[in-house]
């Protein structure tokens, strides 16, 4: 099954999350498109499960955290690209960052990619593998057992 959303379904998703739900007619107005394109659109995000249907709209899931990582990746991209390149315009040249596991700082490691002089650690091998091939820097993943579900090194 295909996760990524389209902009409309994403930003869509994104209110949803920040009101705790959302309305067909209001984001038909919004959108300036039919409540039949809304529907559709609301239908593909519960399909992909990120959220419910209920009368006249729909709510986010119940538990982000069950959500797994290929999943997570299409949620909020608009956002996450925005934190990324906030964020990477923070990190200079010729240092040292640790990233964690998520899809945010996989996208930060994206932005990340043209930048010089950098060693990077982390226990993320998406974000390893986002800069692989990437000049001038020195990527480092930590020892331990793979979790299968979001590709974290975890443990010893």
């Amino acid at each position: 099954m295909n996760l990524k959303l389209t902009n409309r379904q994403s930003d869509i998703l994104s209110k949803m999350n920040n009101e705790g739900r959302v309305d067909v007619d209001l984001l038909a107005s919004i959108y300036c498109v039919t409540t039949q394109t809304i529907r559709r659109d609301l239908n593909e995000i519960c399909q992909k499960g990120f959220a419910s249907r209920i009368h006249g709209g729909a709510i986010p899931a119940i538990s982000v955290s069950n959500v797994d990582y290929e999943r997570r990746r299409g949620i909020a991209n608009i956002e996450k690209t925005q934190i990324a390149r906030t964020t990477a315009g923070l990190i200079p040249n010729n240092c040292s960052v640790i990233l964690n596991i998520g899809t945010t700082t996989e996208h930060v490691a994206h932005s990340l990619f043209r930048h010089s002089g950098l060693v990077v650690i982390s226990n993320n091998i998406n974000v390893i593998r986002a800069l692989s091939g990437s000049i001038q820097k020195q990527l480092i993943l930590v020892g331990g057992a793979v979790r299968q579900s979001d590709g974290a090194i975890i443990g010893g």
